[in-house]
């Protein structure tokens, strides 16, 4: 910016569009997906199809049903996380909660319904792996009981 532009002349005033934030969201490790209330796919960060495993063909055919029956499969508690999708998915309310997976992978799943005049409603779902963050049965193990395995578990 040279000294006679102002912020206005430099694009610092300029509505921020969805693409922008496309741009923005696209960068983040967390998924990002954007359900629009006929439940087809409005967006989805690279992030939300690799966390999730989802092939690209089933992203593609942006339906939010295909999607749910896709990682139904890889979740310990399937039956209640469906059950929560669809009582959000009849709220406005914000959600916050985790969800385990299988293969002991574990997500911070958070949610807010987005109103826009004009404009569908929609939910927007953010998705964190957090397992990384959770000390594991042994580290809980060898935290109360330090010489219990002999040191075969040292980092």
């Amino acid at each position: 910016m040279t000294s006679s532009s102002t912020p206005a002349q430099a694009g610092v005033d300029r509505p921020v569009s969805f693409t922008d934030m496309e741009q923005v969201f696209d960068c983040l490790s967390d998924g990002i997906l954007v359900i629009r209330a006929d439940r087809t796919i409005a967006y989805a960060n690279p992030a939300f199809a690799e966390l999730w495993r989802v092939p690209g063909e089933l992203m593609d055919f942006k339906n939010d049903f295909a999607l749910v029956n896709h990682v139904l499969s890889q979740l310990a508690e399937p039956a209640q996380f469906i059950r929560e999708v669809e009582r959000l998915y009849l709220s406005s309310e914000p959600s916050l909660d985790e969800l385990t997976f299988k293969d002991g992978r574990l997500f911070r799943r958070r949610s807010v319904a987005v109103e826009n005049p004009g404009a569908q409603p929609a939910r927007v779902w953010i998705f964190s792996d957090i397992s990384e963050a959770q000390p594991t049965a042994v580290d809980t193990l060898t935290a109360k009981k330090p010489g219990l395995f002999g040191g075969i578990f040292k980092h």
